[in-house]
C-alpha cells in the first residue's frame, strides 16, 4: 500500500509520501522513493516498480524532450503529453500481463496512479493520471491523495479542513501535508502496508522542486508536534474550562458563552445587546 499527497498554494506546492514497499505479499518491506522530478515537474507514482521503472523512464523522454528546462509548463500541454508517455507504457506492462484482469480488463497488480504539480503562468497545478490513462486536473482543491492509503489521507485531510490549502503559505503546506502522511502511517501501518518515514518535497516562490533534508523534516516533525500540543491545550481551554497549567502558565480568560457565566441572583440580567469588542492591536 502507498499514499501520495499533493497541496498546491499562491505561493508554492509540496508533495508527500510514505516509504515503504512491499513484496511478496507483504513479507518483504523496504524504503523506496515514491516522489522525484522529471524536468521541471514534481511526480509522485502509488503501484508496482515493475511498471514505475519504464514508465519514469518514458517520462523522462517524453517530457523533456519536448519541455527541456523550460520552468514554466503550460498544464494543457503537459497534460497531454504525459497522457501520452503514460498510455504507451501502460499498454506495454498490461499486455504481458499474467494474471486475474477487472471489468475493463486493466490487471488488478498493475493498477497504479500518477500524481503530477507543475507551475505555467497561471501559477501551481495539480494533475492525476490513472491506470487507465485518463487525466484529472485537481488545482482548484489545492489537495489530492492517491494510492491504497488515499482513503486515510481524506480522512486525515477532513479532521484538518479548516486548514485550508488555498492561500497558505508553504511553511504551512508542509506541516499540513507532513502530518497528512503520518497520520496515514500511524494508522495504516504495519499489516496494512503504508510505513517507513514521510519524504516531503516541495517549490517555493516559483522555485524549483526540491526534496527536504533530513534536517528540514526534523524541523517540521517537531512543528507538527507543537501544533498538535496546541490542539491539546485549547481542548482544554475550551472544552474543560479551565484544566490544569503548568506552573507559570495562566490560563487565558474565557468568553461568558463557553465558560457559562450567570449573572449574580441579586442582579437582573442585562438585556441590552453587548458592545461589540474591538480588535486587539497586533504586536510589532
Amino acid at each position: 500500500m502507498t499514499v501520495v499527497v499533493g497541496f498546491v498554494g499562491a505561493d508554492g506546492a509540496v508533495m508527500a509520501s510514505d516509504s515503504e514497499a512491499t513484496e511478496s505479499g507483504g513479507l518483504t518491506r523496504y524504503d523506496v522513493e515514491k516522489i522525484w522530478t522529471c524536468g521541471r515537474l514534481m511526480m509522485g507514482y502509488t503501484g508496482t516498480s515493475s511498471v514505475k521503472q519504464p514508465l519514469e523512464t518514458a517520462l523522462e523522454k517524453g517530457v523533456v524532450g519536448l519541455f527541456g528546462a523550460r520552468a514554466e509548463i503550460d498544464r494543457d500541454q503537459a497534460r497531454a503529453a504525459l497522457r501520452q508517455a503514460t498510455a504507451e507504457v501502460l499498454v506495454a506492462c498490461y499486455q504481458f500481463h499474467v494474471g486475474a484482469r477487472d471489468a475493463h480488463q486493466v490487471p488488478e497488480a498493475l493498477k497504479g496512479v500518477l500524481l503530477v504539480i507543475g507551475r505555467d503562468a497561471k501559477g501551481y497545478w495539480m494533475l492525476e493520471i490513472d491506470w487507465m490513462a485518463q487525466a484529472t486536473f485537481y488545482t482548484d482543491n489545492g489537495f489530492h491523495t492517491v494510492g491504497s492509503g488515499a482513503p486515510a489521507a481524506y480522512v486525515a485531510q477532513s479532521l484538518m479542513r479548516e486548514y485550508e490549502p488555498a492561500g497558505r503559505a508553504v511553511a504551512d503546506l508542509k506541516l499540513i501535508a507532513y502530518r497528512t502522511v503520518q497520520n496515514c502511517i500511524d494508522s495504516m501501518g504495519g499489516g496494512l502496508g503504508v510505513g517507513g518515514h514521510v519524504q516531503l518535497w516541495y517549490s517555493e516562490s516559483n522555485g524549483p522542486f526540491v526534496k527536504a533534508a533530513q534536517q528540514e523534516i526534523e524541523r517540521v516533525e517537531s512543528g507538527v508536534e507543537q501544533w498538535r500540543g496546541i490542539e491539546r491545550e485549547s481542548l482544554s481551554q475550551v472544552v474543560l474550562g479551565g484544566a490544569p497549567q503548568p506552573e507559570g502558565v495562566p490560563l487565558p480568560e474565557l468568553p461568558a458563552e463557553i465558560a457559562d457565566a450567570k449573572p449574580p441572583e441579586d442582579e437582573e440580567p442585562d438585556n441590552e445587546d453587548p458592545p461589540k469588542a474591538e480588535g486587539h492591536q497586533r504586536s510589532q
